[in-house]
């Protein structure tokens, strides 16, 4: 067997290999997208009662050094795009259990 010729084995273990590999994480993420990562945090911190400047002094204590007004401007500015989103349209889809499934955003990335 000379060099350039791939055995088909080969071909079908690398396939299966690369379908099942995970999705790549980002390494580093700015201030707005750390916010939108853990918004679902976020939010549960607000039905708790912490007030924004709560939320902006716990991510600074873990390392996101980002403003309250910050905080609040960017889940803003997606619930707003959301809401844009919907109204022209791009409403959630139904999957075929009925169930409606929101288009992924970067609040979907785990960390």
């Amino acid at each position: 067997m000379t060099k350039d010729v791939i055995d088909a084995a080969v071909i079908d273990a690398a396939r299966a290999a690369l379908r099942d590999l995970p999705p790549k994480r980002p390494d580093k993420l700015t201030k707005r997208d750390a916010v939108l990562a853990l918004k679902k945090e976020i939010d549960a911190m607000r039905k708790k009662g912490y007030d924004w400047q709560d939320v902006a002094d716990k991510l600074r204590e873990l390392g996101i050094d980002v403003a309250a007004a910050s905080v609040r401007s960017y889940l803003a500015s997606e619930k707003s795009k959301a809401a844009r989103k919907e109204k022209a349209g791009d409403a959630p889809v139904s999957t075929e259990h009925g169930e409606a499934q929101a288009t992924p955003d970067m609040a979907s990335i785990s960390i």
